[in-house]
């Protein structure tokens, strides 16, 4: 039986504790130059170690991440039971329905919204191929994906940082009687074997966890030889980093600071009000510290008390998977919203292709390296199980999201 773990997006779930062409394309020579994103935190990339740095640091993006101004550092441990309460309190889509938590029209309700955001989502992972498999899903969220997996015919597991997620997605498969396993941890130390898994898929999970390049190592570590990894993290170079937070959510900072300003976003961003006043709330108390590159980036994302989110590049993208064999990209995600009025009238083959470019999702394909006596001979497509193509989302009248 052939073997895949799976590393979902539940935006925020973090995984589990330790005890455009479909060609090959070599990692070093794959991609552009990249910057990662971190709330309150610069990364070196050279060194694989992440540096947790207090919010109220003055910070600056760079190829390698954000550096703060100082050097005094915040414990990693505490950024992430940070994290873990945030998305304890907020399981990922959990906010998108009214139903009442754990019934079956609660999971209808999500599913619906999940795949009218992201309609792509479902062929981009190939479901349909991973009968039989062993899959581990890495941040289940409320188990969109697990469903499918296990309705698949896969053998899933689910690994998430949080309490939540994993109670949530349990209720599903009770509900649906299907059958999985689910296990609290912590995705920079994942409680596998090594070589146990076929697949490692992550959805929106691995950038909101301090040690980014430690997980993609514990991703590799479970994976078997010729195993495959598909990772979304948030992209450096999109539209939604580099003009809707650099410029236009800066604007609104400033717009959010009278009670006229907070009833005028709100019709032009379509925002639920509490989450206006919570922002506006948040600029009160210390604007420049609103202000900061790497809180912009952190409240602005998955909300205005999101303790922690990074973006990647290319270039950052091919150091954190550089142990990988077989490594692709693909660019998606474009919300209308980013661009306040006129975003519903461009043209969907604009849309497409702006998605394609400056989308805000960077999905990577990876393969870990066979065993050398049999890579010359025996080199399976990497994507014989995920698909070949990830086409851009078109989002055309959607509102939320990322």
């Amino acid at each position: 039986m052939k073997r895949i773990c799976i590393v979902s997006s539940s935006q925020g779930g973090e995984l589990s504790p330790k005890k455009g062409s479909p060609a090959r394309i070599n990692v070093s020579s794959l991609f552009r130059p990249s910057r990662n994103r971190i709330p309150m935190r610069s990364r070196n990339l050279t060194t694989g170690i992440g540096v947790l740095q207090s919010t109220s640091q003055a910070a600056t993006p760079s190829d390698s991440g954000v550096r703060a101004n100082s050097t005094s550092m915040v414990d990693q441990s505490y950024v992430k039971e940070r994290v873990r309460n945030f998305w304890q309190n907020s399981p990922c889509d959990s906010w998108f329905t009214n139903e009442t938590r754990g019934t079956g029209a609660f999971y209808r309700s999500l599913d619906e919204h999940r795949y009218r955001v992201h309609p792509r989502l479902l062929g981009a992972i190939g479901f349909e191929k991973t009968r039989g498999l062993r899959v581990l899903e890495i941040g289940c969220g409320c188990g969109s994906e697990a469903e499918r997996f296990a309705r698949a015919g896969a053998s899933y597991t689910a690994v998430d940082l949080t309490n939540a997620a994993v109670s949530i997605t349990q209720r599903r498969f009770q509900l649906e009687a299907l059958k999985g396993n689910f296990t609290q941890g912590d995705a920079e130390n994942l409680p596998f074997a090594d070589g146990s898994f076929d697949l490692v898929y992550s959805h929106g999970v691995l950038h909101h966890t301090p040690d980014t390049p430690r997980t993609i190592r514990e991703v590799h570590r479970v994976l078997a030889p010729g195993g495959r990894a598909v990772i979304m993290l948030y992209y450096r170079n999109s539209f939604k980093y580099q003009v809707n937070l650099r410029v236009v959510r800066r604007l609104r900072a400033h717009l959010l600071k009278t009670e006229l300003g907070i009833k005028l976003a709100r019709k032009i961003w379509r925002e639920p009000e509490e989450e206006l006043r919570r922002h506006a709330e948040l600029i009160r108390q210390d604007p420049d510290a609103y202000l900061d590159m790497q809180n912009m980036l952190n409240r602005n994302t998955d909300g205005p008390d999101n303790p922690l989110s990074q973006v990647f590049s290319r270039e950052s993208a091919s150091t954190l998977f550089r142990k990988f064999e077989d490594v692709r990209t693909e660019v998606m995600f474009w919300n209308p919203n980013w661009l306040p009025g006129i975003g519903t009238l461009i043209p969907r083959p604009i849309e497409d292709w702006l998605a394609s470019h400056w989308g805000w999702h960077l999905w990577i394909y990876a393969e870990k390296t066979r065993l050398a006596f049999m890579t010359a001979r025996i080199r399976r497509p990497v994507w014989s199980i995920v698909p070949p193509q990830v086409h851009p989302e078109p989002l055309a009248g959607v509102i939320g999201g990322d």
